[in-house]
């Protein structure tokens, strides 16, 4: 049978777990990227944003070449960079932009956290489990 105090460990751990997962919602720390992820000489499917290369500012283009080079450029901040580019009737598609820093506090910690909470509501559950 079921105690009132498993209940509430069970109730606390189940609050904790979800501000968890507020908390990653509202400040973990996202960084953005630009890598080509493949290449081919006609237009991919889907409604996507392209680019002419030859229509892009200086610093776009030396973006983009780094990155055709094979280096993975990275952003703290949305830096606007086309889905697609196409250069010398190469298109050329970019990887999705959006990644998580999980070297930063503000992403790792909601994190454990969330952890934390599942945890804590779990404990309950083996104990009334164990009877």
């Amino acid at each position: 049978m079921v105690t009132w105090q498993q209940t509430v460990v069970l109730f606390v751990g189940v609050v904790v777990a979800m501000a968890g997962v507020v908390l990653f919602v509202g400040v973990a720390d996202a960084d953005y990227k630009f890598a080509i992820d493949s290449t081919a000489d006609h237009a991919p499917p889907g409604n996507l944003h392209y680019e002419q290369y030859e229509n892009m500012r200086p610093e776009k283009q030396a973006i983009f070449d780094r990155a055709v080079s094979g280096e993975t450029v990275r952003f703290e901040d949305d830096t606007p960079m086309p889905e697609v580019v196409v250069k010398n009737g190469t298109y050329y598609t970019a990887e999705p932009p959006r990644y998580f820093d999980w070297s930063n506090p503000r992403t790792f910690g909601p994190v454990l956290v969330f952890l934390a909470g599942a945890g804590i509501a779990l404990k309950p559950v083996r104990d009334d489990m164990r009877r």
